[in-house]
């Protein structure tokens, strides 16, 4: 693999996620890790949650040398956008991680189209086709394919109705149409999961409101949509 000494083997993931969970890792290693976040989501997760917790204590431009030795500094910036996705930073402080995370990505080009993971869909399947037609905004801001939101997926604190909408809007609307020719009859959940949660819940709310194709029946408590 150009660029990297080695691949991660698991016991090198095992150690990352030991002590991403301990305490504080220094820049070099953060850097070195977010290129192995491109081989195992577990380590993207683990690492997204600790990049929102200590953000604030990193030296800036230590950890941006750091990432432009590596190849591919642009992974850094989708663990950033899964961070804000996720809402694991709080809404006072986005704009000014924003920032943070430009400084240190300034002059960094987007890749240039490829999945982010290696090794985690079957070539040429159904799940590697999905990452190309629907890609997630956290991913494609840096020129990757990917949909999954990099959050631990056992915590019961980050609730999919309360997430951010990372889907363009040419997309929400494609796999709108599809739902309501697959559904006689769907809810805002069912909005929700078939695009799985990629889409807030008052997003979601005025897609199906504004979409001209889609009547809305019933009041709001048992209110359901079908297509026109």
């Amino acid at each position: 693999m150009k660029g990297l000494e080695r691949i991660p083997s698991i016991q090198d993931l095992a150690k990352a996620y030991d002590h991403l969970l301990e305490g504080k890792v220094e820049s070099d290693t953060i850097a070195l890790w977010s290129q192995w976040s491109r081989f195992d989501p577990r380590l993207a997760e683990i690492l997204v949650a600790y990049i929102a917790r200590h953000w604030k204590t990193f030296d800036l431009f230590e950890l941006r040398s750091a990432l432009l030795k590596r190849p591919w500094p642009q992974a850094f910036g989708v663990l950033v956008e899964n961070a804000i996705a996720a809402r694991l930073i709080s809404r006072r402080e986005v704009s000014l991680f924003r920032r943070w995370a430009n400084t240190i990505l300034s002059g960094v080009e987007p890749a240039s189209g490829e999945l982010f993971f290696f090794g985690t869909r079957k070539i040429g399947g159904s799940a590697m086709a999905l990452d190309a037609s629907a890609s997630s905004k956290t991913y494609s801001r840096w020129g990757y394919l990917g949909r999954d939101l990099l959050v631990n997926k056992a915590d019961t604190s980050i609730l999919p109705s309360q997430g951010s909408t990372t889907l363009s809007r040419s997309t929400r609307e494609r796999l709108r149409d599809d739902l309501a020719r697959k559904l006689e009859r769907f809810t805002v959940h069912d909005y929700q999961a078939a695009l799985e949660y990629r889409v807030s819940r008052r997003q979601a709310e005025l897609d199906l409101a504004r979409d001209p194709k889609i009547r809305a029946v019933g009041n709001t408590r048992a209110r359901f949509y079908r297509k026109k």
